[in-house]
């Protein structure tokens, strides 16, 4: 083998696909887009990221991802592996919980599975919080509520938090409550627009009619703003492709490889200035009904983008993001 040769061989180590178990694209795909991201990938191979009970079935949940992580980082392209240990984790966890579809080898959502790998890899690392001080904000209580059971550096690195003020037109008293999440959701438009344009029109001011307010005690008009308050090194945002009518939208939502979410946060975001880097597509095919999922995703030993289709990976030039863009994974480290 030429030097050159044995060089690229390197830098294509862990450039790895993942065998279709029968309708499991969708996992496949979910899991290339989580391997994308550095530091989830470090924790969880580190002794750091030992569940303290390792019998639950949130830990085993982990342990299967943790042990195909390993084979996904240990091979070379053109290697696949075959993720029946992690399955056969994932089929005992969903037992009797809104979680049981992904028991069964039917086709599924693909964001619907990130969410809950999420939740179940926060879960089985989490640990208490301890209460926040006495004379904390009402952002940092309601933080530390959302997670006084359970907090890890799932949380620390994927989790945001988000502002709902609703300001009465009469008083102009404004009350603000907060809620975290994993992802940013957008609604493609004709003509079709930049996610940017897309964040905008989601985080647009309402107005509400008969508002009952708490300060002045009368009916009024009101209005309605979300912002960010707290943004996560890595974020997830997706596209509405999927109608209640069973209808799929295949209009385009733009994006580069950059992305920064100023215009959207709140007075006193500290993380308001962060600039994302694109890090992965999952993209899916076909209609509602039925339909492929594949990746594209960056990979981070040689920064060359690849085309996961389950047992395969071929290189891009470049990342495409077009009808086809179902959730977008980006990071600001």
């Amino acid at each position: 083998m030429s030097e050159d040769a044995a060089l690229a061989t390197t830098q294509e180590k862990g450039v790895v696909g993942i065998l279709n178990m029968g309708n499991t694209c969708y996992a496949n795909s979910t899991i290339q887009l989580l391997k994308a991201f550095p530091a989830l990938s470090a924790f969880c191979l580190s002794s750091e990221s030992d569940p303290s009970n390792i019998d639950t079935k949130e830990a085993k949940v982990w342990l299967g991802y943790r042990d195909l992580l390993n084979s996904l980082w240990s091979g070379y392209k053109p290697a696949y592996c075959r993720p029946a240990g992690f399955l056969a984790a994932i089929h005992d966890a969903v037992q009797n919980t809104q979680y049981d579809q992904f028991a069964t080898r039917m086709p599924n959502d693909a964001h619907e599975y990130l969410v809950f790998l999420l939740d179940r890899f926060q879960t089985a690392v989490g640990k208490p919080l301890p209460p926040p001080a006495d004379d904390a904000d009402a952002p940092t209580k309601a933080w530390h509520s959302s997670f006084a059971r359970d907090f890890s550096p799932v949380v620390s690195k994927f989790f945001g938090q988000l502002e709902k003020s609703v300001k009465c037109t009469a008083c102009q008293h404004e009350s603000r409550t907060y809620e975290v999440f994993n992802s940013l959701k957008v609604s493609p438009q004709t003509p079709a627009v930049s996610l940017e344009k897309a964040l905008e029109q989601e985080f647009h001011n309402e107005e509400i009619d008969e508002y009952s307010c708490d300060n002045c005690k009368m009916r009024s008009k009101a209005i309605v703003s979300h912002m960010i308050k707290r943004l996560p090194p890595y974020l997830f945002t997706v596209v509405r492709r999927f109608e209640g009518t069973g209808r799929k939208d295949h209009r385009v939502v733009s994006a580069t490889e950059s992305l920064q979410l100023t215009p959207f946060t709140a007075e006193g975001c500290e993380e308001a200035n962060r600039t994302y880097k694109l890090l992965g597509i999952v993209d899916h095919h076909g209609s509602a009904f039925g339909g492929h999922y594949i990746a594209q995703i960056k990979h981070l030993a040689n920064n060359q983008w690849y085309l996961y289709d389950d047992e395969t990976a071929h290189s891009l030039k470049s990342p495409s993001v077009g009808p086809s863009a179902y959730i977008l994974g980006w990071s600001s480290i």
